[in-house]
């Protein structure tokens, strides 16, 4: 038999606590859900280079990231994404429903997002900043990191180039 499990879905920030995703897991595995991983999102510092508070935040990751080991997470999930995930307006789905859409033809990509021109190269080397200083957390705690790709895969969108565009494009042969 098919049983829908809702659990609270919460983004986790400064108020991530031991206590609260003990709870979370808990309330899961009430429903008969093991809950695993969650989505988190790293700062706007992190994500824009914003010295020095991107250090401040990148510490704080890194306290998530031990709270996630400690309450047996397997992993957290995150999006790296110097652009915000772009829509266009929602296109009509089955049985009435509104679906989330994105046509590049139908976007204005002539304005340049609060990052400016951002480069490929440059969203690599934040990552790699970023990584260079979690993942020995993440190892010690034992806990996986997933980064979602940007959304929606396009080559660039308001200056800023797409870090995940050609491989997401090849595997959905776009």
């Amino acid at each position: 038999m098919l049983q829908v499990v809702f659990v609270r879905w919460r983004r986790y920030g400064p108020e991530c606590r031991l206590e609260s995703l003990l709870e979370a897991r808990q309330a899961a595995a009430d429903r008969g859900v093991n809950l695993e991983m969650i989505h988190v999102l790293p700062s706007r510092a992190i994500i824009l280079a914003q010295d020095p508070q991107r250090d401040v935040d990148i510490q704080e990751f890194n306290r998530w990231i031990e709270i996630a080991g400690r309450a047996g997470l397997r992993g957290l999930n995150y999006s790296f994404t110097v652009l915000s995930n772009q829509r266009t307006p929602n296109t009509p789905g089955r049985g009435g429903t509104s679906q989330s859409s994105f046509n590049l033809a139908e976007h204005d990509n002539s304005k340049l997002s609060e990052a400016g021109s951002v480069t490929r190269d440059e969203v690599f080397a934040r990552m790699k900043y970023f990584l260079d200083r979690v993942i020995p957390t993440a190892e010690k705690w034992k806990v996986q990191l997933a980064c979602h790709p940007d959304d929606p895969p396009a080559p660039i969108l308001n200056g800023v180039e797409r870090w995940d565009y050609p491989v997401v494009r090849s595997h959905l042969n776009m």
